[in-house]
C-alpha cells in the first residue's frame, strides 16, 4: 500500500468559487465528488522562491463536466490563474495558501448554434469573470462568493498579489 503524504501545510486554505476553508476538507470533498469531474488543462506555470518560501501561477482552463440547462447539454470552460503560496517544511514544499483569479468562462451548447435555454437576469446577477460557473454550480445547489478575485475587479487581483508579495519577503 503506498502512504500518500499530504501537499498542504496543516492550516492551508483553498479559496475557489465553490469552497473557502481549511485545504484539509476540500481534498475531502473533491474524492467524495468522484474527483469533482472536472478536467484542469495547465499550462504556463511561473515559481519565486525566497528562502523557505514560494509563490505558484499557472494558468489553466478549467472544463467542467458536461451538464443540461433545461435538457440542453452544454459545456463550461473557465479560464483562470491558479495563484498558490507554498512553504518549504522540513525538507518538503507544501501548499500554504491556494487562490483563483478568474478571468472568464463561457457556457457552450454542445449541439452548434442551438440557443442555450437561460435565465438571463439571473446570469447577469454574477461577476463577469465567473458568472456561467456561478450559474452552473447554483444549478447543483452550490453558492459562489462574489468577492473572489476576477479580471472584471482589477483591485481583487492588485490585492492578491500585494499580499503575496509582502508575505513572500517578509
Amino acid at each position: 500500500m503506498i502512504k500518500r503524504l499530504p501537499c498542504y501545510s496543516d492550516d492551508a486554505q483553498i479559496y475557489v468559487s465553490w469552497y473557502d476553508e481549511p485545504a484539509k476538507g476540500y481534498f475531502e470533498k473533491v474524492v467524495a465528488a468522484n474527483g469533482g469531474g472536472a478536467k484542469h488543462k495547465i499550462n504556463y506555470t511561473s515559481v519565486w522562491v525566497n528562502g523557505n518560501k514560494a509563490i505558484g501561477e499557472m494558468t489553466v482552463m478549467m472544463l467542467s463536466p458536461r451538464t443540461e440547462l433545461d435538457g440542453q447539454p452544454v459545456d463550461l470552460h473557465s479560464y483562470a490563474r491558479i495563484f498558490s503560496r507554498l512553504e518549504k517544511v522540513n525538507g518538503a514544499w507544501k501548499l500554504v495558501e491556494g487562490d483563483c483569479i478568474y478571468e472568464r468562462d463561457e457556457l457552450i451548447p454542445v449541439v452548434p448554434g442551438t440557443p442555450i435555454k437561460i435565465d438571463t437576469k439571473e446570469l447577469t446577477s454574477y461577476r463577469p469573470s465567473y458568472q456561467g460557473l456561478c450559474y452552473i454550480l447554483a444549478r447543483m445547489g452550490l453558492q459562489s462568493s462574489q468577492d473572489l478575485p476576477g479580471e472584471d475587479k482589477p483591485e481583487t487581483v492588485a490585492k492578491v498579489y500585494r499580499d503575496a508579495s509582502d508575505w513572500l519577503f517578509a
